[in-house]
């Protein structure tokens, strides 16, 4: 109790040293504006506010002596605590410091103490070491940290692997605040992107942001701006991102089969991954056109198809621990999404069987989709 009121008191100091601060650039401007003034009275006046400057500035001297003797006395000491939870309001308590009071905080005297708490023992410590890290790139800090983050980059990077979830995902999203400000190389990238393929869902849908963030709002938008200028005819945007995103998940999951877990997650971020009209036609390109996907690519774009055709049906084959009810896939079955996409799927179907009848691996998810159609959805015409 005593430490938390501790650290709750230094927080309370730093507003009170923000107020002297304000109040020393008033009086310094009021100063500097009143030494251009001559006239009767303007010595008197810049006496006083000589006065009420130095007296803020022994206010403020003396905030930050007491905010020196309570770090000095609280986090240096409990950093280390044997309380996890000690620890972990420790390092909350300096990224706050840093973003309120940065003339005094944001130093590497008092940042390895957060980057120290990326290696502890206790997820709740390493979490908050990684939100710290990442408020500070979010306040536009990345020049002011440029010494922390070569020491501390790798570490943070690693954590997105750590053997507890939630700092995964929270390294994750750190990582996204470090690739925005331009800290991440193409490599330190692609790693990122390859968090798409784990097992968790959590951790899916982190990438998913990560990849949205980055890839696509970034990298997708800027070629689709450049190819938009340079061609003669029109670009159709959602069909140049799905593109760009078959061929990502075919450099990072090209040796998955299933991939419904990674459309899963960037479903949110992308909805034309469930317009299956758009999927099939991409899919059914001839294969000379300038942007066509390679052979390798059309395989990804079918399992992808395949994915989402399972979300919608109600299929879902990956357990990743979410618990789905079956009243709830009996609905999803139902719906009238579920019923458009055995549709647009039966129409187009024929077409592409035919194409990829000489390629096994492309072949195979189309197959699986026709067994998925809901026949109930036809009438006895359209079975025929």
């Amino acid at each position: 109790v005593a430490v938390v009121a501790g650290l709750e008191i230094m927080l309370a100091l730093v507003g009170k040293a923000n107020d002297s601060l304000d109040a020393m650039n008033t009086l310094e401007r009021l100063y500097d504006a009143a030494k251009s003034k001559k006239g009767k009275g303007e010595a008197e006046k810049l006496t006083r506010l000589q006065e009420q400057l130095e007296s803020k500035k022994e206010i403020r001297a003396h905030v930050e002596e007491t905010l020196s003797s309570f770090f000095n006395s609280i986090i240096v000491h409990r950093h280390r605590d044997t309380s996890p939870e000690i620890r972990t309001k420790s390092i909350q308590a300096i990224g706050s410091l840093v973003l309120q009071y940065k003339s005094k905080f944001l130093e590497n005297s008092y940042l390895k103490y957060i980057g120290w708490a990326l290696y502890d023992k206790h997820q709740d410590v390493r979490s908050a070491a990684l939100s710290a890290i990442g408020n500070m790139y979010e306040d536009g800090l990345a020049n002011e940290l440029e010494m922390f983050t070569s020491r501390f980059k790798d570490r943070v990077l690693q954590m997105r692997l750590d053997k507890d979830k939630s700092v995964s995902v929270t390294a994750v999203e750190t990582a996204l605040s470090m690739a925005q400000k331009e800290l991440l190389d193409a490599e330190q990238i692609e790693e990122m992107y390859a968090m798409i393929t784990e097992s968790d869902l959590d951790i899916r849908h982190a990438a998913a942001g990560f990849i949205q963030s980055t890839y696509v709002e970034q990298d997708l938008e800027k070629a689709f701006d450049q190819a938009s200028k340079k061609s003669k005819k029109a670009i159709n945007k959602e069909v140049f991102l799905l593109k760009g995103m078959v061929e990502l998940l075919n450099a990072v999951a090209g040796d998955f089969e299933e991939l419904q877990p990674m459309v899963d997650a960037l479903l949110p971020h992308m909805e034309y991954l469930q317009d299956f009209a758009l999927l099939c036609d991409v899919l059914a390109e001839d294969d000379s056109g300038d942007d066509t996907l390679n052979t390798s690519c059309k395989t990804t774009l079918a399992n992808m198809i395949l994915g989402s055709f399972t979300m919608v049906s109600g299929h879902d084959s990956v357990d990743d621990g979410t618990q789905r009810q079956g009243k709830a896939k009996k609905a999803t079955s139902s719906s009238a999404a579920c019923k458009a996409a055995c549709l647009t799927l039966a129409q187009r179907m024929p077409g592409l069987l035919r194409k990829f009848a000489t390629d096994p691996k492309t072949l195979t998810p189309l197959i699986e989709i026709l067994q998925r159609l809901v026949l109930t959805f036809f009438s006895s015409n359209d079975k025929t």
